[in-house]
């Protein structure tokens, strides 16, 4: 769940971003996105990886062994690459960490 005053009305003012960064680097950036979970309920987010160095194929992150999983002729894994984050555009959502992705993350900002 989006918070604010209406969900419609903070995904109007919302986007998201692809992040880089090494899997197991912690803190995970706020609003990382959680595509689901584990039969050990650990969450699984969103991340993607470079394949044969050409081309960007999503997956899934799974933090207990800080690997993202896709699918590029049969299962593959990366320790490295990005992860989707919620970014706020009223900029509530930036850390310190990531000014320059988080200047103008939205039209009209």
């Amino acid at each position: 769940m989006i918070t604010g005053s209406t969900d419609q009305e903070r995904m109007s003012t919302a986007k998201l971003m692809w992040r880089d960064m090494t899997f197991g680097q912690t803190p995970y950036p706020p609003g990382t996105v959680v595509a689901g979970n584990e039969p050990s309920s650990v969450a699984l987010y969103v991340c993607r990886c470079l394949a044969d160095g050409s081309a960007w194929m999503t997956g899934k992150l799974n933090v207990e062994v800080n690997r993202c999983y896709y699918e590029h002729g049969g299962t593959r894994t990366c320790e490295s690459g990005q992860v989707l984050v919620y970014v706020d555009c009223e900029g509530l959502n930036c850390p310190n960490d990531y000014p320059a992705k988080c200047e103008h993350p939205c039209p009209n900002v």
